[in-house]
């Protein structure tokens, strides 16, 4: 069965790549849709105007040996996605740029090519309608990183409109955050995905309470389930950007604040909190006990305590007294972690949570691999 898959991709790459592959043609085709077309639907010569304008111009990126080139090639991309403020003309648009989007650079050179990529994914990224889904599906998944952010970025202003939509395509949308929030690892990537996640306070199309209440409760566990990566790629000692972390805490305070008294989601924020108190303690512990350098750990722990104090309206403060001084007494690895575990005692019985250390702390066996590339 995976054997036929990864044949299917290869066709598909195959046949996406050849349609681009010719020469450009001389001259841009101007596209020009009657109003009663983008009223009505378009018809077969207005979806053949907009193909071959877009072929004229991915092939021409595909061509370019230059940056400039490629800049202005984006620009000539933009002009034509947004030329009519129209749903059924970008839904059309967005759809026949997903064909390419995974494979149309595959075949060409390193040089340029996720240059290339990511100024092709800024045209769609661009698309201010629920249409561009088409595109930012293929883009979230893409082996560029840039190219990723960009499709949450993108994802981030229709998301609820989606989701508001309910049915089968809030589903679809639900599979494939999980699915992103178990794969993901760019921590840049991750600050877009962690907004995306952010349960809303409001959606643009108005939503029973009970229907809204479900919405948020299921972003908030999948953004647990992100933060738990996150927690063991920090538990395996890996060096996460300070800004990435900073992005997932704030999407729990912004949570806790729009879900108010629901004591449900007051407890799941909570725990994904205690969760990387405990897990960046113990990097804290086994890396000073290694004689390697903790500083970011440090500055984590403290802002994983701030984020506590105002969730939880717990007056605690046992890590800011060891690793809020310059005194080497009073960061003591073995005292950090004592403080980190009193957070952690100390937030099990008013909100129910579990001890983190029976999901994260490692089973016996061969050492964790470390996570992928980080672009």
């Amino acid at each position: 069965m995976r054997m036929m898959t990864l044949v299917r991709v290869f066709l598909v790459s195959l046949i996406a790549i050849s349609a681009f592959a010719g020469p450009a043609p001389a001259q841009p085709v101007e596209v020009t849709i009657s109003p009663d077309s983008l009223l009505n639907g378009l018809n077969e010569s207005d979806r053949a105007q907009v193909r071959d304008a877009l072929q004229f111009w991915l092939r021409a990126l595909r061509a370019a040996e230059d940056p400039d080139r490629v800049v202005t090639i984006r620009g000539q991309l933009l002009r034509l996605a947004l030329k009519y403020p129209n749903e059924t003309y970008q839904s059309f648009f967005a759809q026949e740029g997903a064909k390419v989007l995974g494979a149309i650079f595959r075949d060409r050179p390193e040089t340029l090519r996720q240059h290339k990529e990511v100024n092709l994914a800024m045209v769609f990224a661009e698309l201010p309608t629920v249409a561009a889904r088409h595109a930012y599906r293929e883009m979230v998944f893409h082996p560029n990183g840039g190219v990723r952010y960009l499709g949450w970025r993108g994802y981030r202003r229709i998301r609820t409109d989606i989701l508001a939509e309910g049915g089968e395509s809030a589903e679809q949308f639900y599979k494939l955050l999980e699915k992103a929030a178990a794969e993901e690892d760019s921590p840049i990537v991750a600050e877009e995905l962690f907004a995306v996640l952010t349960p809303p306070a409001f959606t643009a199309t108005p939503l029973p309470p009970e229907a809204l209440a479900r919405m948020r409760a299921r972003l908030l566990n999948i953004l647990g389930q992100a933060w738990s990566h996150w927690c063991r790629v920090v538990l395996r000692g890996s060096a996460v950007p300070m800004q990435s972390l900073q992005a997932g805490m704030g999407a729990f305070r912004r949570t806790a604040a729009v879900m108010g008294d629901d004591a449900d989601a007051r407890k799941a924020v909570v725990q994904s909190l205690a969760n990387m108190v405990w897990c960046a303690s113990k990097t804290y512990l086994d890396a000073q006990a290694a004689g390697e350098a903790a500083e970011t750990n440090e500055e984590l722990l403290l802002e994983l305590e701030t984020a506590l104090r105002a969730i939880s309206g717990l007056d605690l403060s046992p890590l800011a007294a060891r690793l809020g001084t310059n005194a080497p007494e009073n960061k003591d690895p073995r005292m950090v972690r004592v403080a980190a575990l009193e957070w952690i005692e100390s937030l099990r019985k008013p909100f129910g949570i579990e001890d983190p250390k029976d999901r994260f702390a490692p089973a016996d066996g061969p050492p964790a691999t470390q996570p992928g590339p980080t672009t």
